[in-house]
């Protein structure tokens, strides 16, 4: 049994990838746990102001998705051989 993790090792990694977006999606559900303590308290003034702060994250979320990417022909197998990454 353990042989099938060492086999599917190359797609099932504990290493922790894409630090930065991780970070932005993390502070995106913060706001989403406030929107539904707002929406529970019926507070519009804080569901308005909240709204606008998912609003502004989705920069951030994008712009850490372009940060963080990696080459595709990197992405599952590592890099290329026989060629320099770039």
């Amino acid at each position: 049994m353990l042989g099938i993790w060492y086999a599917a090792h190359p797609f099932v990694t504990n290493e922790r990838t894409a630090l930065l977006l991780r970070a932005r999606v993390d502070d995106f559900i913060g706001l989403v746990r406030e929107l539904y303590a707002a929406a529970n308290r019926g507070d519009e003034e804080a569901i308005g102001s909240i709204r606008q702060r998912m609003a502004d994250s989705i920069d951030g979320i994008v712009d850490a998705a372009r940060n963080d990417a990696r080459p595709a022909d990197t992405v599952a197998h590592g890099p290329r051989r026989g060629g320099t990454d770039t």
